[in-house]
């Protein structure tokens, strides 16, 4: 079933939601059940193959090979693609501004553009 979730985020180029994932699965497998699609999409996302956009409730598949940091997951509004990235940098400048409210990141963060310009608005969740 993970195999069979993944195959369908891998050809997606925008995020998808559990809902539409299960309706790809459909056609195949007519007696799948949304919590299957959950389950495989909570197992694939702790492995790393899937990253969940938070703010949409969507998926992803993982575009790197291999990171070792919360990925950045730009977003263009205008069509919805996603390009996956890691920066060091920003990544430590939002832990150390984190860090300094007294609140802890989890997840990833994802940024929100009208278009590929560098005007760009960060969106990240927080504990805190």
């Amino acid at each position: 079933m993970r195999a069979d979730v993944l195959a369908v985020l891998s050809t997606r180029q925008t995020p998808v939601s559990a809902y539409d994932v299960l309706r790809a699965l459909r056609p195949g497998k007519p007696k799948i059940a949304l919590t299957t699609v959950h389950r495989a999409l909570a197992t694939l996302v702790d492995r790393g193959f899937v990253h969940r956009l938070e703010s949409s409730n969507a998926y992803i598949a993982c575009q790197c090979e291999e990171h070792g940091e919360a990925p950045i997951l730009p977003v263009r509004k205008t069509c919805g693609s996603v390009a996956e990235t890691v920066s060091t940098e920003i990544l430590n400048k939002l832990s150390t501004i984190a860090r300094n409210l007294g609140i802890a990141r989890r997840g990833t963060l994802s940024r929100y553009t009208e278009s590929a310009r560098p005007e760009i608005r960060a969106r990240t969740t927080y504990d805190g």
